[in-house]
C-alpha cells in the first residue's frame, strides 16, 4: 500500500515554481488564518496599549485594525490624568 501511494506520482506542484507564484498560492490558500493572526496581533497590541497609556480599547483597536498596529505610535496619551 505505501509502495502505491509512493509511485502514485502525487508532486507538489509549487516545488519548481518561482517566488511570485507561490507567494501568490500561499495567500490565495492561507488568506483565512493571515487574517485571522493580523486581527489577533491587532487586538494584543491594543490591548497593551490600553493598559500602558490608559487609552479606550474599542478606538484603539478599531485604529490598530484599520491603520497597522505601527500606527499606534503616533496617538499620544493623555497628559492630564495622573499615572
Amino acid at each position: 500500500m505505501v509502495y502505491g501511494i509512493g509511485s502514485a506520482g502525487f508532486e507538489n506542484p509549487i516545488e519548481w515554481s518561482s517566488f511570485p507564484e507561490y507567494f501568490s498560492h500561499f495567500i490565495d490558500a492561507y488568506l483565512d488564518f493571515i487574517l485571522i493572526g493580523y486581527v489577533f496581533i491587532c487586538l494584543q497590541v491594543a490591548g497593551y496599549y490600553e493598559l500602558k497609556y490608559r487609552q479606550d480599547y474599542l478606538t484603539i483597536s478599531l485604529v490598530s485594525i484599520l491603520f497597522t498596529p505601527l500606527s499606534l505610535f503616533f496617538i499620544k496619551p493623555h497628559e492630564n490624568e495622573p499615572e
